[in-house]
């Protein structure tokens, strides 16, 4: 459970080591928290080369897999075996969940200089694959630098959900989470930048926001605009209370939490 000292010394998180070790001994048998046996996953990093300057305000992020299969619509769900997405880091802070071998890295809240970009497997639990970890440096020499996003005091953040209203009946291979977030500024292009005043993005997580890693082993996404289509391929059929959580850059939930969920009924 690498992620979760990812998570931990990114969002200055201090626990004893008697509930962390409590914690790995709860992630090793939780429902899905088991990893997945299989041919162990491979990753070339295409873009950017090692040692590449860098002079624009975005990093093409190019990869090459071998032994895994891109799946976000298993994210958050059982582990299946050879199956997940790969996580993106920056300076070994985790910056996102990504499910397409191509992608950008928006440099916003960077500074010039010499950076470590990772790139690494990880299971629906989102649990690192890490002896799969590859990484590449970059010196970031903007032409034109990007004006640094600066914190805003909006007040008492909230999240609520628009729909689907509680004890609904969903079905199919998505259903439409519609929300309402206040006083707080959604931007992606800081995800996983230090801690910026009234900014973050929001994770959804079925069943529970609770447990190891801040509560992603079931995380199904994260994002920044006000709705988002809901995979149900890994979902049972029965009764599941589907979570919006809001949280800042590093993914860190506040506290208390600041969260919305609805129960709906799963149809399959």
């Amino acid at each position: 459970m690498r992620v979760f000292w990812r998570l931990l010394r990114i969002g200055r998180v201090v626990l004893p080591l008697i509930v962390m070790t409590a914690f790995s001994l709860w992630a090793g048998s939780a429902y899905h928290g088991v990893r997945a046996q299989g041919v162990e996953p491979q990753i070339t990093i295409v873009s950017p080369k090692d040692g590449e300057v860098v002079t624009a305000n975005a990093v093409p992020v190019i990869l090459q897999l071998r032994n895994w299969t891109l799946d976000c619509t298993l994210s958050g769900t059982p582990n299946k075996t050879g199956t997940g997405h790969w996580h993106l880091l920056l300076d070994k802070g985790l910056v996102n969940m990504i499910c397409d071998p191509v992608s950008t890295l928006v440099l916003q809240n960077v500074k010039p200089g010499k950076h470590i970009l990772a790139a690494v497997p990880a299971q629906n639990d989102h649990e690192e694959m890490e002896k799969a970890e590859v990484m590449a440096t970059f010196d970031y020499q903007p032409a034109n630098p990007l004006p640094p996003v600066r914190g805003l005091n909006l007040g008492k953040p909230s999240v609520s959900i628009l729909s689907p209203k509680n004890g609904a009946t969903v079905s199919g291979h998505t259903f439409s989470l519609v929300f309402d977030v206040r006083n707080f500024r959604l931007s992606c292009d800081l995800l996983g930048r230090p801690k910026v005043d009234g900014t973050g993005h929001w994770h959804v997580n079925v069943d529970t926001t609770q447990g190891p890693m801040m509560g992603m082993m079931t995380m199904l996404a994260m994002g920044c605009t006000n709705s988002f289509e809901v995979p149900l391929a890994g979902i049972k059929p029965g009764t599941h209370k589907f979570f919006v959580l809001l949280v800042d850059n590093l993914h860190a939930p506040f506290s208390p939490a600041v969260e919305a969920g609805v129960t709906v009924n799963v149809k399959k």
